[in-house]
């Protein structure tokens, strides 16, 4: 059913960009984080109980309850009306041939915001709730709150999706900041960074990693060429020292300064949200 959904929702609900510059994909956002979308011109708040993340290879936002109970809120932002939107409601989402949902009750409105109960019909349902809400701007876009969920304490679920609605702005909408002033010190501090080859033959993982901290301190671990182009080198293996970035925007340079070695110089890539150091894809995730 999970699955299920989550394909409905890449189907239906595409073309969404967040961030406080913009969001980035495969990083987890933590309560109280700010997102905002340039293009869309929507800013949101992640709410506390929850947390937020751009799925890799993905332009579908989901948020999480940290109560379980497979509990998703997934977002939409387009430019589109809220009368197409209330007739597509109407109309029902198609899943799969035997699974759709649709609107059970009249849309109603809480001023500038719509929002109506779902039904989740067909088989392999489950227990599961679902309800919409939507909000429309002054410029031509609007922003879709699908939640789902098997808790029993679904209406206080749709109150805390009616606070994050509530609390979510649309903006002027802006296309030329998406990577122009891109800040690569605030993004990788505190980031731990991966690339991992599975090698199934040797049935083992040949990892590249780093650890930014936020002090300026690193450690990383390089078992592969990518971070460094020589086959072997005095890098690889398990360092420490300190990093720096040279740069902003699209591409920029992380130094790391180790303890024992001269500096190492990294070229780093932003593209279509994913990551880049040396031309090798990385993952960007909070470090514990």
């Amino acid at each position: 059913m999970r699955s299920t959904l989550f394909l409905l929702l890449c189907i239906s609900m595409i073309s969404l960009s967040w961030a406080q510059e913009r969001v980035h994909s495969g990083v987890m956002y933590q309560p109280s984080d700010t997102i905002y979308s340039p293009i869309y011109g929507v800013e949101a708040q992640i709410l506390e109980g929850w947390y937020g993340v751009l799925p890799q290879d993905t332009e579908l936002f989901l948020l999480t309850s940290d109560r379980g109970d497979d509990t998703q809120i997934f977002v939409r932002a387009s430019e589109n009306t809220s009368e197409n939107i209330q007739q597509s409601w109407q109309e029902g989402l198609e899943l799969t041939n035997n699974l759709k949902v649709v609107v059970t009750d009249s849309v109603q409105y809480r001023g500038d915001v719509m929002y109506a109960d779902v039904k989740v019909a067909g088989t392999s349902t489950g227990n599961y709730q679902a309800y919409v809400e939507a909000k429309c701007g002054a410029y031509g876009k609007c922003v879709v709150f699908f939640l789902i969920s098997q808790a029993n304490n679904f209406d206080e679920l749709k109150e805390q999706l009616t606070q994050i609605v509530d609390n979510t702005t649309l903006k002027k909408p802006s296309e030329n900041t998406r990577y122009d002033d891109f800040n690569w010190q605030e993004f990788l501090s505190g980031k731990y960074l991966a690339s991992i080859n599975q090698r199934n033959y040797k049935n083992q993982k040949e990892i590249n990693e780093v650890h930014l901290k936020k002090d300026g301190k690193f450690r990383s671990r390089i078992e592969q060429r990518g971070m460094v182009d020589q086959k072997k080198s005095e890098y690889w293996g398990n360092n420490k020292g300190e990093w720096s970035i040279e740069g902003s925007g699209k591409e920029a340079t992380l130094v790391l300064n180790f303890k024992k070695h001269e500096p190492l110089q990294i070229g780093l890539v932003i593209d279509e949200d994913k990551i880049y150091l040396n031309g090798q894809r990385f993952y960007a995730m909070y470090d514990q």
